[in-house]
């Protein structure tokens, strides 16, 4: 044990005396090649991996002929190693990675590179099911395109193209395509509804919402979604909209997987304020709409673990401070749960992080999840198409965020009966850093 805690906290200096002479009489030194060895040393290998995956691998290779180390330990720490490499977004990672395959990181070291032939095998030694997602089928194209191979480009991209989300609108762009939004509202005859508003279930949580028991109808809804069938569950989804529940709404949708019903999913809500915000802060309404979406599902009270606060999610000291820049002070901070404060406050400080930002929107909408300070770390030497940068974000959740914002404001185009902004238009190139 004292081994393992020694190599974890302080990976760097127990590897740095290895290899070496195992000691007389000591049987569980590392310096031999015991099986419980050579789990420690990788242990440690990986765990260096993360401050230094070149000074990582260097460490593994000087130590690999002295361990018997099996392929699965091989291809870990190579993996560990290019992993790591990668998010920090170092030319090293691909040769870290080496031959070992299906890891996404890979073609992502690959595309911050821009090495097309490299993004190519990488995605090809995804497994099946992996490489068939529109995420790696649109990078396909992408390098094929790239490699000069237009046709082949072109046919991918009309395959995902016809879908709903963040890679099926940009293959979309390539095709120069309109958006195939794919609303299929649910539909339901008046009596099959009152016939399901019968069930003692619904019964009962149209009872607690008529109490005001917020708790109990919450609790109701979690027992119905544990037992109703998808059809019911898209009926309790209806109910749950006209009671204004909308965060209900969208989680109950989620768990009937059913994604069609845009009204439901995306519904345009605080349209005077948002629009006034969005005139006030020289944005678009509907990136604004996302942002709520995303942030809160439409939930005005909600507050995150970390102390957001409302529609817009801002944190209390970011609320104060936008206020002040604002000439009007916060006189007490639940005002961020109000709505139109919420988002007067929310949608300037988003104003803010496209200022400070390049006056990119996927540069401001990743600064509004990860905050300003990461942003200027994430920048790439040299000019980058937006796509590759969000591909390369190295927060899982900020990745995804930035990709939801995007599609979702083009949705919020489409519900608001605008004309749709293509993501092409929303995301300009990554300028490299300032010297």
């Amino acid at each position: 044990m004292q081994r393992w805690e020694s190599i974890h906290e302080n990976p760097l200096s127990l590897l740095n005396q290895l290899p070496a002479e195992p000691p007389r009489g000591d049987q569980i030194s590392l310096a031999r090649d015991l099986p419980l060895s050579r789990e420690i040393l990788v242990h440690g290998i990986t765990r260096l991996a993360r401050q230094n995956p070149e000074q990582a691998f260097e460490v593994w290779q000087r130590l690999s002929p002295h361990y018997n180390f099996d392929q699965s330990q091989y291809e870990h720490v190579r993996r560990e190693a290019g992993k790591w490499s990668a998010l920090k977004r170092e030319d090293a990672a691909l040769g870290l990675f080496g031959e070992v395959g299906d890891e996404p990181w890979k073609v992502r070291a690959a595309l911050w590179q821009q090495n097309w032939p490299a993004v190519q095998d990488a995605i090809q030694s995804l497994n099946e099911e992996e490489r068939q997602l529109n995420r790696w089928q649109y990078w396909l194209a992408r390098s094929e395109a790239e490699l000069g191979r237009y046709e082949s480009a072109q046919a991918i991209y009309a395959r995902i193209a016809g879908e709903r989300d963040f890679y099926s609108f940009m293959a979309a762009d390539r095709l120069e395509q309109p958006y195939q939004m794919n609303h299929n509202p649910i539909l339901s005859d008046a009596a099959t509804m009152q016939a399901f508003r019968q069930n003692i279930e619904v019964r009962r949580l149209e009872e607690f919402v008529h109490l005001n028991l917020d708790l109990e109808a919450r609790r109701q809804i979690f027992r119905a979604t544990q037992t109703f069938t998808p059809e019911q569950l898209q009926l309790l989804a209806v109910i749950t909209h006209d009671m204004q529940w909308h965060h209900q709404t969208i989680a109950i949708l989620g768990r009937a997987r059913y994604w069609d019903a845009l009204d439901l999913r995306f519904p345009v809500l605080y349209q005077a304020p948002m629009q006034r915000a969005a005139k006030a802060n020289r944005l678009d309404s509907s990136w604004l709409l996302a942002i709520a979406r995303q942030e809160s599902a439409f939930q005005e009270q909600v507050r995150s673990h970390a102390g957001a606060m409302g529609l817009m999610q801002v944190m209390p000291d970011t609320g104060r401070a936008v206020a002040n820049r604002l000439n009007d002070p916060l006189k007490n901070v639940n005002e961020l749960n109000q709505p139109e404060r919420n988002i007067q406050l929310g949608s300037a400080y988003l104003r803010q992080m496209l200022d400070r930002n390049q006056n990119n929107p996927i540069l401001a909408t990743a600064a509004y999840n990860a905050g300003p300070h990461r942003i200027d770390r994430w920048l790439p030497e040299q000019t980058l198409p937006a796509d590759i940068w969000i591909e390369n974000i190295p927060f899982n959740e900020t990745r995804r965020y930035v990709r939801a914002v995007m599609s979702y404001a083009a949705i919020y185009d489409y519900q608001q009966q605008l004309e749709i902004t293509p993501l092409k238009q929303r995301m300009p190139a990554v300028q490299p850093k300032k010297p």
